[in-house]
């Protein structure tokens, strides 16, 4: 699905999500451990993304749309936005956590 024209429209369009509830999982899990660096795989406009930045101290965000990541940067600049393909990337770090949230998954079918 190409993005470019929806991402004006995305946040009111997912504005029914979970995120809280996820945000809510993601911290209870985390709270006995240090998390330093996280990765969000598909953040989209960066509206769990930007969250992360409350328990980790190096935050990252990947997305194959510059105009989504045009827009998850005018939400956060403590975060580092990334234009990436998700099936296929290497930012030659290692990362505490990595997640690939809503339905970004769903992209990486098996297309064999």
């Amino acid at each position: 699905m190409q993005y470019e024209n929806l991402s004006a429209f995305y946040d009111r369009l997912t504005d029914d999500q979970p995120y809280d509830l996820w945000l809510d999982l993601i911290q209870q899990t985390l709270q006995q451990q240090k998390v330093s660096r996280v990765l969000d795989i598909g953040c989209g406009t960066g509206t769990l993304t930007q969250h992360f930045t409350q328990f980790a101290d190096e935050v990252m965000g990947m997305d194959l749309s510059v105009e989504m990541l045009v827009l998850a940067k005018q939400k956060s600049s403590q975060v580092q936005w990334i234009e990436g393909d998700m099936s296929d990337f290497n930012l030659n770090t290692d990362f505490d956590l990595i997640t690939i949230l809503c339905d970004s998954l769903n992209y990486l079918a098996d297309e064999t």
